[in-house]
């Protein structure tokens, strides 16, 4: 297993009351695939239902 860095580049909202904000996760995993793949369920669990919606995103191994 490896250590990655996995950002996610996040909106949520339209016009002037849209928001942008980077999250990030820590994982543990064999690839970078695997590790974004990880990150992405967490964020959907943790986020979507607060209106926030995934745009981009970037791994980082460390």
């Amino acid at each position: 297993m490896r250590d990655f860095k996995v950002f996610i580049q996040a909106v949520r909202g339209e016009g002037a009351e849209r928001e942008e904000r980077m999250f990030r996760y820590d994982e543990m995993a064999p690839d970078a695939d695997a590790a974004r793949t990880s990150a992405k369920a967490k964020f959907e669990l943790e986020w979507a239902a607060k209106g926030w919606h995934a745009e981009s995103g970037g791994v980082l191994e460390m």
